[in-house]
């Protein structure tokens, strides 16, 4: 598993870790518990979905493929709403050499799409409507609408003096 993983908030990612026994051989037929800790404020999740600050409800890996794909198994987190950080826990039981096995996750806004507008607004084509206002921000095919910025009017004098609230 990775340190650290940036992953999108709101999404489901899968999580894989593999299992060998003492002789270094990939492990099957293991029941692996998996536990995952929100680091805001150390709560572990449960099987229904909340939170806890006790970590006795610990969810199981499945294994993916005893035949094609020997000692792997894999967990599917539905990552919460909330910019944290979860710890993640597998624990292959006695029957794994590798016991245990530790991994981070990072949720994040979308970050590729955050990046792709910050690079328009700076580099893109623009176009405003003299009599609204209204600032729209080519794609990168300089032919399609990406963002488009509307004035606040709250102050009538000066239109555009708050140009950057984003409708």
């Amino acid at each position: 598993m990775n340190d650290c993983l940036r992953v999108q908030k709101n999404t489901t990612e899968t999580i894989n870790a593999t299992f060998l026994d003492t002789a270094g051989v990939l492990k099957t037929g293991l029941t692996v518990a998996v536990r995952i800790q929100r680091a805001g404020d150390g709560k572990y999740l449960k099987n229904d979905g909340s939170w806890t600050a006790s970590p006795s409800t610990e969810y199981t890996a499945a294994e993916l493929d005893a035949t094609n794909r020997p000692g792997e198994y894999a967990f599917d987190f539905a990552i919460p709403d909330t910019l944290d950080i979860y710890s993640i826990r597998f624990d292959g039981g006695t029957g794994a050499a590798n016991r245990y096995q530790f991994g981070k996750l990072k949720a994040v806004n979308d970050a590729e799409g955050d990046i792709h507008i910050a690079k328009a607004v700076l580099a893109n084509r623009q176009e405003q409507s003299i009599s609204t206002g209204i600032v729209t921000v080519m794609d990168d095919d300089d032919v399609t609408p990406l963002l488009t910025i509307t004035p606040d009017v709250d102050d009538e004098e000066n239109p555009t003096k708050n140009i950057l609230s984003m409708s």
